[in-house]
């Protein structure tokens, strides 16, 4: 089940990436800024999730659950405005 929705974002991330740039860039283009965007924000993100659970003293899931949500608001502005 969890391996549809990973097969259901990867499937439609291909088409959006082809689409935001021209023919004569395009693969260049949605490679640079699909590696950039994974070592920028995916790298340091189990770092942060380690230092908000050590911090709450791993009591409770609310504050990942918080970032979570934060990252994926993030994700839905910069989806409306590409």
């Amino acid at each position: 089940m969890a391996l549809t929705f990973h097969g259901l974002m990867y499937g439609s991330q291909a088409v959006f990436f082809a689409k935001l740039f021209p023919s004569s860039v395009r693969y260049s283009g949605a490679s640079i800024g699909y590696q950039a965007a994974s070592a920028v924000v995916g790298a340091p993100a189990p770092l942060i999730a380690v230092a908000i659970l050590e911090r709450d003293g791993g009591k409770t899931t609310g504050w990942p659950s918080r970032y979570l949500g934060l990252v994926a608001f993030v994700t839905v502005v910069a989806l409306y405005f590409a």
